[in-house]
């Protein structure tokens, strides 16, 4: 399977889309400055921040844990975002809560995949302890 048909890779470049094409069009300065940030972010989402980090992490395994960490940190700092430009009236609480469950989604395959990555190293790590039970 290559990384463009990733699952994880699939629903974080939908969530990129969605929030680039839809955290724009405010009124308020401050919900403007937010959703510009946000629509800013998703953009970046699009090449460097999220997509960038899960197709390193999927593409050079040697790079796969720190990628992984930098794809968790954007996702943290997404729903900040998200709540911020509700709470500023530049989005709906209904468009939050489908950002919102696109972040989550995403998050929780990302966690697993982690989870699954530890415990393949703690697999092929030798075992502690003393070799002979004598």
């Amino acid at each position: 399977m290559t990384w463009r048909r990733a699952p994880l890779y699939v629903r974080a470049h939908a969530l990129a889309l969605w929030l680039a094409r839809h955290a724009e069009g405010v009124t308020a300065v401050e919900a403007r400055t937010v959703a510009s940030e946000t629509a800013a972010l998703g953009r970046d989402l699009l090449g460097r921040d999220l997509l960038g980090a899960l197709s390193v992490a999927l593409t050079f395994p040697s790079e796969r844990r720190a990628s992984q960490r930098a794809a968790d940190r954007t996702l943290v700092e997404l729903r900040v975002r998200v709540r911020l430009l509700v709470d500023l009236g530049g989005a709906t609480a209904r468009q939050a809560r489908h950002a919102v469950d696109a972040i989550d989604e995403v998050g929780r395959m990302l966690g697993g995949w982690q989870l699954q990555a530890a415990r393949r190293r703690r697999n092929a790590s030798p075992a502690a302890g003393p070799s002979d039970a004598t």
